[in-house]
């Protein structure tokens, strides 16, 4: 399972893409990490794909 920060493809962010592609074209699993989208700092979200 391949692991990453964001989805937000931008910044400093923007070499996760890479990776999202390169799993999504191997049909590999990704766990992706969102912080902040309720109350910054404190909240995470969590999505599998």
């Amino acid at each position: 399972v391949t692991v990453i920060w964001s989805v937000l493809w931008q910044g400093r962010m923007l070499g996760y893409k890479k990776i999202w592609d390169e799993c999504r074209s191997k049909n590999k699993p990704i766990v992706v990490l969102e912080v902040g989208g309720i109350k910054r700092n404190e909240t995470f979200k969590v999505g599998i794909n």
